[in-house]
């Protein structure tokens, strides 16, 4: 029929070549992915956790993607943290004595606010983050107590203080 294609005998074969180039091409990188998740060790899976992060924060917090010493949480809460811009801009709008980050999360806008004040506590219930938190704060030189609580309870429990900061996941 005048509508029905046609290709030379050179086209098919090449088309059918570059088919069968792809199933082989995709065949051997699940074969990769395999080896590679069978052999993957909880220091890879932080290996690659450190890079994905240095990543997400290069643009949002450069200084904390430049610093070597600086461990990053799950992409969760490395997108919902604050820029260095917005950390900055937050803690120009207040200072004193003491302050109470009471959800705490990757830590950033508690070690900008810190800086206006002699007293500081993070409180944040996830215990990994917790950890992550101190370890930054060690390596940013900040002298902030990191307490893993309830919100609800810490502040029960808690003295009175000049400033209560509070910014809750999305």
């Amino acid at each position: 029929s005048i509508f029905e294609p046609t290709f030379s005998r050179n086209y098919k074969e090449r088309i059918y070549t570059q088919y069968y180039f792809l199933n082989e091409l995709f065949v051997l990188i699940d074969e990769i992915y395999e080896i590679i998740k069978n052999n993957m060790t909880e220091d890879h899976i932080f290996l690659a956790r450190q890079e994905e992060g240095r990543k997400i924060v290069a643009s949002k917090l450069p200084s904390w993607a430049e610093n070597m010493s600086i461990l990053f949480p799950a992409k969760i809460s490395l997108e919902q943290c604050s820029s260095g811009a917005t950390a900055l801009y937050k803690a120009s709008l207040v200072s004193g004595e003491s302050l109470v980050d009471l959800t705490g999360g990757f830590g950033v806008d508690c070690s900008f606010l810190s800086k206006n004040f002699t007293s500081v506590d993070y409180v944040e219930q996830n215990e990994e983050l917790c950890q992550i938190a101190a370890h930054n704060f060690a390596a940013l030189g900040l002298n902030i107590r990191v307490n893993n609580a309830e919100s609800v309870e810490f502040l029960k429990a808690m003295p009175a203080v000049d400033c209560i900061y509070i910014d809750p996941a999305r």
